[in-house]
């Protein structure tokens, strides 16, 4: 592995890059939570759904659906997020539902969450229109006291029924936009970021960007300190 220290007016950033083979070397063991039973239920946005622990549980909301396992038994929410009220990145420009901008997710339980898979209701025919060519589908999570983005990978977009499928990592406020191919790739600080082999550009939060181009597939972490000691 290799890190680098890139120093600014009484700000530093240290920046770890960890190739994926590295997993040759060191050895994780990781223990799974496998979940021990299914479940379905009918929930509405704002309002807690209960879930039984370690049981994939299948929410359905009017046009939209929610599956969650937690570790713990807990009160799921989902509720509409109405609209952006930050500038998104350049490159991104948001999509819209006819009912909402987004999702707010809030998990209440003190277990672990090891899936929150959303899959949207349709997006609104001008927004489904601006997908096309080079312009993807998109998911951003947003920091709401930061006012900052960071860019969350989709599982897929399908054109017939204009909806997003994605893993939402944790609870938190998520929206949605339509991506051009080289748009940078919004980051928040001490997040971890797979890149591959080719070059990708990563922003961060006040404007520092970092162009990451390396011969094999990496994971990068830039992490954000206070004060320096150069």
């Amino acid at each position: 592995s290799h890190s680098c220290v890139c120093c600014a007016v009484s700000t530093s950033f240290v920046i770890m890059a960890l190739p994926r083979l590295s997993l040759a070397i060191l050895v994780v063991a990781c223990v799974l939570a496998v979940p021990t039973h299914a479940a379905t239920t009918v929930g509405t946005l704002g309002s807690g759904v209960a879930v039984a622990a370690n049981t994939e549980t299948t929410i359905t909301y009017t046009g939209l659906s929610l599956v969650v396992h937690t570790t713990t038994a807990s009160t799921v929410t989902l509720s509409s997020y109405a609209s952006v009220v930050t500038t998104m990145p350049s490159g991104y420009s948001a999509l819209g539902f006819s009912a909402q901008a987004g999702f707010t997710l809030a998990i209440d339980g003190g277990g672990a969450l090891i899936k929150a898979e959303l899959t949207t209701p349709p997006l609104t025919t001008s927004a489904a229109a601006l997908i096309t060519g080079s312009v993807s589908a998109g998911c951003l999570q947003y920091d709401v006291d930061a006012r900052a983005y960071n860019k969350i990978d989709i599982d897929t977009y399908t054109a017939g029924t204009k909806t997003i499928k994605v893993q939402l990592p944790k609870a938190g406020t998520y929206l949605f936009a339509a991506v051009s191919a080289n748009a940078q790739i919004p980051t928040f600080y001490n997040k971890t970021r797979a890149t591959s082999s080719t070059t990708a550009s990563l922003s961060f939060p006040g404007g520092f960007v970092l162009d990451v181009s390396t011969s094999s597939a990496n994971n990068v972490t830039v992490s954000r300190a206070s004060s320096s000691a150069h």
